[in-house]
């Protein structure tokens, strides 16, 4: 029974331990210990019953955290001691395995819990010790105002180094409240020292993933980015709520690769332009075109770069290239006005740029007065054409080969042109300044003064012997009248009466003579006109009897006189053709196919060509058959 009271006693007198400390809410612990027994892991953890106890004087223990910690609301660190206050020095551990300021700790800084049955170990040998119930006490501390750190100083750990306390001291635990903030990762960044290369410039990066960070570099610049051209030592120092970093880079200079691509350059008209490094093949080569050749040809305007580099180092340079159009300016050969006071002069090409003419003028024209020699400048930007013409004046030759004509058989037409032009050419061939032609030809003659020339032609033909085609004798009808005609080329006509026309109307018998004449000859041509009766009566029977007495048994008709042309032609009262001749002597015998017709009245047609007036006649009538 008293065994029982008592282990109930003991229990009632245990406090409760967990996550907090007289009020304190704890967000870590100790992790870690280096101290004179480090295989007693005692005050390890969150508040318990484990202590170790009678450290000796100037013993130090140290301690660290799961994590790191910096300043926040102030008590942000606890400190645990058993049986009884101590004095020691307490020196937080921070992140870059420096100490914070010392803080002395006497004996009435502790405030005391309630007492504990503390399982406990002898530090000061490291032998097991046992379990007494004895008093608990507490110290809470700053780390600002008690150890002097910023919100940038990381605390990992604290050292305690023990003084003399009377019964010995002790260390029941350490633990970090939720007054501190736990400390963020503060990755310092990653420079290292390099080489860089004359003409070039070099970034050096010293963001780090730590927010509202603050930047001064030795040269002054406050951006997270440095850029350099040069050489030299160059230090950062980055600042945040939470993290300081401070950095150095040493940076070597060496000469660069040397080339240049030259100045920017202008080119006038279509054509390629090469643009060369000057460099053998022993760097790589990357051009604005994507070529990777020393060097490229081009043939547009535009902005081409090049960067070269080798195992160090690299080079970009660039030139602009702008092709232009290339001004044309033609002002024709040399050439010669003719009969004119004033020549002008143009660009056969048009809209090619501004003008500059010999005068200085800049007209689209340049009017002259006097031969020499012209030229025009045409500008188009930088580019330029220049064109020169030889001018004279000289005035057209005066010649004429009057108006087309003809000669007698014989005869011949000359011209004679000295003095009238310093050349000249005829139809010939020949080139002298007189000529004579004798025959039917087109003449034509060029004739010129400098390069002014003028032709002219004409049409020369030899005068024919008078040709006509008037019979000596002729007869005309009594009921008739005859039209003489002279059908002749080129000559004049003369008539008995005066009249001149080609045809001259006869009206009674007797001898005409017409006067032919032309250039060349006068002739008289006579004609004899008789008029004769041309009648030819013709009679055609109006019956017949074909009954075998030999008298009137056919049909036919009779004239005197000669017909050609003849036929006579029988029909019926149907239009059906019985008998049809073209032999004048022929005649029809009543019949049709052999076989007799019957009395009836027939019609005939006679047609035939008179052979006196050599007319074509035509006759119709009706004849009857009797039997």
């Amino acid at each position: 029974m008293k065994k029982f009271l008592y282990m109930l006693l003991l229990l009632s007198a245990l406090p409760s331990f967990g996550q907090s400390i007289a009020g304190y809410n704890l967000v870590d612990c100790i992790d870690s210990v280096i101290g004179p027994c480090p295989s007693v892991e005692y005050v390890k953890g969150y508040p318990n019953d484990s202590t170790w106890v009678n450290f000796n004087p100037n013993y130090s223990v140290t301690l660290y955290f799961n994590q790191g910690w910096v300043a926040h609301l102030g008590d942000e660190i606890i400190f645990e001691t058993s049986f009884h206050p101590d004095n020691c020095i307490i020196e937080l551990i921070l992140a870059n395995n420096t100490l914070s300021n010392q803080h002395l700790v006497d004996t009435t800084d502790w405030t005391a819990l309630p007492d504990v049955y503390w399982k406990f170990r002898y530090t000061n040998n490291c032998y097991l010790g046992g379990v007494t119930l004895s008093g608990r006490h507490y110290l809470p501390l700053d780390f600002t105002t008690d150890f002097g750190l910023s919100t940038t100083d990381h605390v990992i750990g604290a050292k305690i180094t023990m003084l003399s306390t009377v019964g010995y001291p002790d260390v029941a635990g350490v633990y970090i409240t939720e007054n501190a903030f736990p400390a963020p990762d503060c990755n310092p960044p990653q420079l290292s020292d390099t080489i860089i290369c004359s003409g070039n410039t070099l970034e050096f990066d010293a963001g780090i993933d730590v927010p509202n960070a603050n930047f001064l570099w030795s040269t002054g610049d406050t951006d997270s980015i440095l850029t350099i051209t040069q050489g030299g030592t160059y230090t950062v120092s980055i600042t945040s709520t939470y993290c300081v970093f401070n950095d150095t880079i040493i940076v070597d200079s060496i000469g660069n690769i040397a080339f240049d691509l030259g100045v920017d350059t202008l080119l006038c008209g279509d054509s390629l332009f090469n643009i060369s490094s000057g460099l053998n093949n022993n760097y790589d080569f990357l051009w604005s075109t994507n070529q990777i050749t020393s060097n490229i040809t081009v043939d547009s305007t535009g902005l081409y770069w090049l960067t070269a580099a080798d195992s160090l180092c690299n080079k970009t340079d660039s030139i602009h290239i702008t092709f232009q159009d290339q001004p044309m300016t033609n002002l024709g050969n040399d050439t010669t006005f003719c009969d004119e006071l004033i020549g002008y002069l143009y660009n056969q090409y048009v809209n090619q740029g501004s003008n500059t003419w010999s005068d200085g003028s800049s007209a689209d024209t340049l009017a002259v007065e006097l031969p020499g020699v012209y030229w025009l400048t045409v500008t188009n930007g930088n580019c330029t054409a220049t064109d020169s013409i030889a001018v004279n004046f000289a005035d057209y030759p005066t010649i004429d080969l009057g108006s087309d004509t003809s000669i007698c058989p014989g005869d011949f037409i000359s011209y004679d042109f000295t003095n009238m032009a310093q050349n000249i050419m005829w139809s010939d061939g020949t080139s002298d300044f007189t000529n004579a032609f004798y025959t039917d030809q087109q003449i034509w003659v060029s004739a010129a003064n400098e390069s002014c020339a003028i032709q002219d032609s004409i049409n020369l033909w030899i005068t024919a012997p008078i040709e006509y085609n008037l019979p000596p004798y002729q007869e005309v009808c009594f009921d008739d009248h005859l039209t003489l005609e002279v059908e002749a080329e080129d000559v004049d006509i003369q008539w008995p009466d005066g009249s001149t026309t080609p045809s001259f109307e006869v009206q009674t018998a007797g001898t005409y003579t017409v006067t032919l004449s032309n250039l060349c000859e006068t002739i008289n041509v006579s004609t004899d006109i008789l008029f004769i009766d041309c009648q030819c009566p013709l009679y055609v029977p109006n019956s017949f009897t074909p009954d075998d007495n030999d008298i009137n048994n056919s049909f036919q008709p009779k004239t005197n006189c000669n017909l050609n042309n003849y036929t006579l032609t029988i029909f019926n009262r149907y239009g059906e053709i019985l008998f049809q001749s073209h032999d004048f002597n022929a005649s029809w015998d009543g019949t049709y196919k052999g076989q007799a017709c019957k009395t009836d009245t027939y019609t005939y047609t006679l047609e035939y060509t008179n052979t006196v007036t050599n007319k074509k006649e035509f006759k119709t009538g009706h004849v009857v058959l009797l039997r």
